[in-house]
């Protein structure tokens, strides 16, 4: 029988400090984040902090004081999570996050992307076999040196217990050979695989 769906909600309120000539920091927390959870689903939301930080010193540029209003940043976004079982073998996680942060000047601050999200699918037997599949999510970001696109990625990992101390294990990196950057530049390794026997002493 499946139970009820309950509601938990956790609150925290605005949170600020400010000084003179330091740097200052103006934050409000707002997470509100439900949890709804039954028997073989949990759902959370997270409404995650939004804030805004400044350096409240100047800087002196041909002898004329100019604020230093380009050091504002603030972002805001959330994160909402499902962990469910689909059967006594099966796990699905699912996760979303979204982050829009900008600087003074209303321009995205590099390296953060706006999208981001996870899937994870989980196997468990009774014959000593388990395994995952993953496929993570990173949406465009500006980088310092270039822009760097969305992308995707799958992995495989098998394992197999052969007894209490061992296990042979397969992992398989990237697979459907996507062609990506983490950093701009860089390229990251084609599809990969490994096999291997893990011992524990």
């Amino acid at each position: 029988m499946i139970k009820k769906p309950f509601i938990i909600f956790s609150f925290m309120f605005l949170i600020f400090s400010c000084g003179g000539d330091e740097s200052s920091t103006n934050e409000v927390v707002l997470p509100q984040n439900p949890t709804i959870i039954t028997d073989k689903t949990s759902i959370s939301f997270d409404d995650t902090m939004v804030s805004k930080s400044s350096s409240a010193s100047s800087v002196l540029i041909e002898s004329k004081n100019v604020d230093s209003s380009l050091n504002i940043s603030s972002s805001d976004g959330f994160e909402i999570s499902v962990n469910s079982k689909i059967s006594e073998e099966i796990n699905l996680y699912l996760n979303y996050s979204y982050i829009d942060s900008i600087d003074g000047r209303g321009q995205r601050l590099i390296n953060i992307p706006k999208d981001s999200g996870e899937l994870a699918l989980t196997y468990n037997s009774s014959f000593n076999l388990s395994g995952s599949l993953t496929i993570k999510y990173n949406g465009s970001e500006i980088g310092t040196y270039g822009n760097l696109d969305s992308w995707s990625r799958a992995d495989i990992n098998l394992f197999y217990k052969l007894n209490n101390f061992s296990e042979v294990y397969f992992r398989v990196e990237n697979l459907l050979d996507k062609n990506y950057q983490q950093v701009f530049g860089y390229g990251t390794p084609d599809r990969s695989g490994l096999v291997g026997v893990k011992v524990n002493f």
